[in-house]
């Protein structure tokens, strides 16, 4: 729907270089032309170590880095507050 609606506005150059991919195969077909298999993830027909997330370990580093910018927000109002 959001394609048909989209592709009048597109030049047929563009349009032309639109491709959808209904599984893996279609992607690892689509994409392996144009990106080496060093730069690949290993599902994707690639050499590189599939990605993995770190939830707790992802949290950690965000909570850090909020308590860094709140740390940095209260030196900004101090510096404010006296200069008032």
């Amino acid at each position: 729907m959001f394609w048909r609606a989209l592709q009048p506005f597109l030049d047929p150059v563009t349009k032309a270089k639109v491709a959808f991919a209904t599984s893996e195969a279609e992607v690892r077909d689509a994409i392996r032309p144009h990106m080496g298999a060093d730069v690949l993830y290993a599902s994707l027909g690639g050499d590189k170590a599939d990605a993995t997330f770190d939830g707790p370990g992802h949290a950690q580093f965000m909570q850090a880095a909020e308590g860094r910018r709140a740390a940095k927000v209260a030196a900004a109002a101090a510096i404010l507050a006296a200069e008032e």
